[in-house]
């Protein structure tokens, strides 16, 4: 019989629900307070026969449907903890100890009626009643040690009978407060009356005529989902009383704007000056973001600018280095053993000058080093490269060099271009460890600009992202 009753409840919570579809009547809300549970624990007859009882967290949520001018009805879930402990109960009272204690997570879900006959005021009490299924989870602790064996065999018989899915009859009285023609808040006082007898997890202790019961004290919020027939807010779908005269709308006078209160159109028309006012000022501030946009791109154009200007210095520097020929013996500087001393030789200098720098060239050749994508470190086969040019540039005080950073033409040119010097400065940072001046090495980045082969394989990209090291 117990299970047709709650096979049928379940069935009724079902239909209220889709029996609520309605959205211009509806409103959801969730409450948060406290719970505190009554039982068969506490035995009133015997003074001091009550375990210690703490009040625990309760919250909820409900979705509400208005019936009539006078009734809600509700579909609600709501979580109760409520926990006992009497292991220190001799301390207190100096009973003896009965070593019981127990905590439960209660969850349920119930479909209630609420009477409501003052929904227009901006106050409104109210009294509520309904009937739902529990989810009773009670963990319960004994002290064994102090109990007789017939007691435990008894303990442990009624905890093999306690239930799960339990019904539940919700009452509560409570008020409601409407902040606005969509929110109210309010206060409710909650009873579960005749719920079960293992609340706290057993029925042989105490009073045994009387099932477990708790009460819930919370405040709530809802909001409307929509407006009613007859008020913005969807308080009041109810059909005007026979002691009101029905409204008859004031007709606006000649040259007025048809603004006066009461008007049935200006509920229409503020509705769309706000979303005219709602649309300008979503545009407004689409148009802010496009001007940060534009600003910061135009930030980042003027910086590959100038990076691009800079290059261009830097090559027009090196491009006269490459043509220097300070003693005008048509042999460049960079590759003239003695750049002060005119001489028609092949190394630069007189016929019998012995010099340093004429090996310095011999033994330099080309030196390049590869990065992976993205990538600025040094591997260790590039350090083995670049300490074999170390060794040369110690050999060699009087030498300068030219330190060139490069990338693949894959992603942002800006972005690139900042890769390529920061691979430059790696390999002018691993020489200044080496003990060679700073002053002594020159650092540039050249970005895309200067592949050596195509960057539409595989193989091409991975030439191109390198540094070249040269004497200048």
């Amino acid at each position: 019989m117990k299970n047709k009753s709650i096979n049928f409840l379940m069935i009724c919570l079902v239909v209220l629900g889709f029996s609520s579809i309605s959205v211009a009547q509806n409103s959801v809300g969730f409450n948060i307070g406290l719970s505190s549970y009554e039982g068969d624990l506490h035995c009133f007859e015997e003074p001091g026969q009550s375990i210690i009882n703490s009040a625990g967290i309760s919250f909820g949520a409900q979705f509400k449907k208005e019936l009539s001018s006078n009734f809600n009805g509700r579909i609600a879930y709501q979580f109760a903890r409520f926990t006992g402990d009497d292991k220190i109960f001799d301390v207190l009272t100096g009973h003896p100890q009965r070593g019981f204690d127990f905590k439960n997570n209660f969850h349920e879900l119930t479909a209630r009626l609420d009477l409501e006959p003052w929904k227009e005021k901006k106050f409104s009490p109210f009294i509520s009643a309904g009937l739902g299924l529990g989810l009773n989870t009670p963990k319960t602790f004994f002290d064994f040690d102090n109990k007789s064996a017939e007691m435990q065999a008894l303990i442990q018989e009624d905890q093999d009978n306690l239930r799960t899915l339990i019904m539940s009859v919700p009452l509560s009285i409570g008020a409601n407060y409407r902040v606005s023609d969509l929110v109210t808040i309010g206060a409710e006082l909650g009873w579960r009356l005749g719920v079960s007898d293992y609340l706290d997890g057993v029925s042989v202790t105490g009073s045994t005529a009387h099932n477990d019961y708790f009460g819930t004290a919370a405040l709530t919020v809802n909001y409307a989902l929509g407006q009613s027939s007859s008020n913005r807010g969807g308080w009041n779908t109810s059909r005007p009383s026979a002691s009101k005269a029905p409204a008859v709308k004031k007709q606006p006078e000649a040259g007025s704007s048809g603004t006066e209160t009461g008007d049935p159109d200006m509920a229409a028309k503020r509705a769309e000056m706000d979303r005219q006012k709602m649309q300008a000022e979503k545009i407004a501030k689409e148009k802010e973001e496009i001007a940060k946009l534009e600003a910061e791109k135009a930030a980042l154009a003027e910086k590959l600018a100038a990076e691009k200007a800079a290059i261009e210095k830097l090559e027009a520097e090196k491009a006269a280095l490459k043509t220097l020929d300070s003693d005008k013996d048509g042999i460049v500087d960079r590759l003239d053993a003695c750049p002060n001393l005119y001489a028609k030789t092949p190394s630069g200098c007189p016929e019998n000058t012995v010099t340093s720098d004429v090996n310095c060239l011999a033994n330099f050749g080309s030196k390049v080093v590869n990065f992976q994508t993205s990538f600025a470190d040094l591997s260790g086969e590039d350090k083995a490269k670049l300490n074999a040019v170390a060794e040369i540039l110690l050999a060699c005080p009087d030498k300068k060099v030219v330190v060139e950073g490069h990338t693949d033409a894959r992603g942002n040119e800006l972005v690139n271009q900042e890769l390529s010097e920061r691979r430059a400065n790696q390999v002018k940072k691993y020489f200044v460890g080496k003990g060679i001046k700073a002053n002594r090495i020159l650092a540039v980045g050249y970005g895309e600009t200067r592949p050596i082969a195509s960057n539409d394989t595989v193989e091409g990209k991975a030439m191109n992202r390198r540094v070249e090291v040269s004497f200048y």
